[in-house]
């Protein structure tokens, strides 16, 4: 690994790993306090803002971040260029939101609550143009202090929240504050490297036009990724109930409670894969293959991990989601296609192949809302779950034959040993912990699933030393011996 992909790779994980943590005891309680029905409302309001808030970005960011990467001395000119063109967005946005709130059809309550949060939109927004220009030039310890500071303030005024006065109006409130708190260290980290004239945009017609159709690709793409990482949700809330959207969003916080992991990977590696090409087709090889090594390394377990405790993780929520076990147990598998998903994609938009990543996630998209369509009312939740994983799987199948053709080389013998010794190593740990875990109890099986997991890993070679004291280096934040 390069140096820099390193070092901020540990930034973000160690962040990442601070914020997952603090948010997910946090759902704990939420969940345990609000119970299914108010949870599903919470759970529909906030995927209804994170929907729409593709529009606030349309793709400008990764646009940003790769042209910062490309050109570093132009910075500022770039960043006032994107910054005048994000203005016109938010108001676009911010319409937009306000009309389709109209058209679902939602509650009087319901309908208020998401014009409340259309503020967390536009604070995020702003904020993730300011990291744009920070992970462009690769100095995302700003962003890592501004995500666990902004989380750290939801929590703090959520739980005040729901000790003494339980209601989703407050919780959305809670998460305002800790968005314009992320705002406000963005931007403040910006204004402060690069001076607050950096925020005076610049609108030139002819530059507009230009980043719009740079941007076109991916903004399909973002449109395309959202609607079907959301549309599960409104689909249940239209077709069962918000008390059923409750019980799904147990399962999902679950599935998806690890994903700091690839997430933080991915906020480096996209200016890395971006620098990579413009050097030679070896050294993206080389970055490429890591990624999905890395990527594999820790969903295994993850996979097989959480499948064995699934009845008791969700016992820690308390009463009401017993449904939510066997949502969980199926769903978690979506999780290999969607961490294989983050370095795929960033290699697709990495070498100006956005255009091909736009046409599988558009594919993905009408194969997700088909499939739910079609299962949710015949299986209810484990419909959702079935078209996701189907969904999930089409796009890595496609994106894995783009790849292909770009990188030949990449699918030799060495790459797929690697692979079937990692998720081999994970099957036997699923296996051993299957057996042994009436034994040893299902909090014992925890480490003892890992010791078996690691002990296969090495038995195939999957992992060698040099590997294990490169992991070490990354979280301490000193350079891996890679």
């Amino acid at each position: 690994m390069s140096q820099h992909l390193a070092k901020n790779t540990a930034f973000m994980t160690a962040a990442s790993v601070g914020q997952k943590i603090i948010a997910f005891v946090y759902f704990l309680l939420l969940a345990r306090i609000m119970m299914p029905e108010r949870t599903g409302i919470f759970f529909l309001v906030t995927s209804i803002i994170t929907m729409f808030s593709v529009v606030a970005d349309l793709g400008l960011s990764s646009v940003l971040i790769r042209d910062i990467a490309k050109r570093p001395a132009e910075i500022r000119s770039i960043m006032r260029e994107a910054i005048g063109l994000k203005y016109l967005l938010l108001i676009v946005a911010v319409i937009t939101v306000f009309a389709a709130s109209i058209l679902f059809g939602y509650d009087a309550l319901t309908t208020k609550l998401i014009w409340v949060a259309v503020l967390i939109l536009i604070s995020d927004a702003l904020a993730l143009v300011c990291y744009g220009v920070l992970r462009g030039s690769q100095q995302l310890k700003y962003e890592a202090v501004g995500m666990v500071i902004g989380q750290l303030v939801t929590v703090l005024t959520g739980t005040i929240s729901l000790l003494f006065f339980p209601n989703v109006i407050w919780l959305i409130v809670a998460l305002i504050f800790g968005s314009f708190t992320n705002l406000a260290i963005a931007s403040s980290q910006v204004i402060r490297l690069y001076g607050y004239q950096i925020f005076a945009p610049v609108w030139n017609k002819h530059q507009i036009m230009t980043l719009i159709k740079i941007m076109t690709p991916f903004a399909l793409a973002g449109i395309f990724t959202k609607i079907y990482s959301t549309i599960d949700v409104i689909l249940i809330s239209k077709l069962m109930s918000t008390a059923a959207i409750g019980v799904y969003s147990v399962a999902y916080k679950f599935t998806y409670a690890f994903q700091f992991l690839p997430l933080a990977f991915s906020a480096a590696l996209y200016p890395s894969l971006s620098a990579a090409i413009a050097e030679d087709r070896d050294t993206t090889k080389y970055t490429f293959s890591r990624a999905i090594w890395y990527i594999l390394l820790i969903a295994t377990p993850i996979v097989f991990g959480l499948w064995l405790v699934a009845p008791e993780a969700v016992n820690l929520v308390g009463k009401g989601y017993a449904g939510s076990v066997d949502i969980l147990r199926v769903l978690i598998f979506v999780l290999f296609p969607s961490f294989l998903e983050i370095p795929f994609g960033a290699l697709l938009n990495a070498s100006d192949r956005q255009s091909s990543r736009m046409k599988i996630l558009g594919v993905t998209m009408l194969c997700n809302i088909i499939l739910d369509l079609v299962f949710i009312p015949r299986f209810g939740l484990m419909g959702a779950v079935i078209g996701s994983l189907v969904s999930y799987s089409i796009m890595i199948i496609l994106e894995l034959f783009v790849v292909s053709r770009f990188l030949p080389t990449l699918l030799d013998w060495l790459f797929f040993k690697t692979v079937l010794g990692i998720v081999s190593s994970g099957i036997v740990m699923w296996v051993v912990g299957y057996f042994i875990k009436p034994i040893v109890g299902w909090i014992f099986i925890i480490p003892c699933a890992a010791g078996v997991y690691v002990a296969c890993l090495l038995l195939t070679h999957s992992v060698t030393k040099k590997d294990l004291q490169g992991i070490r280096s990354l979280f301490r934040k000193t350079l891996p011996v890679v």
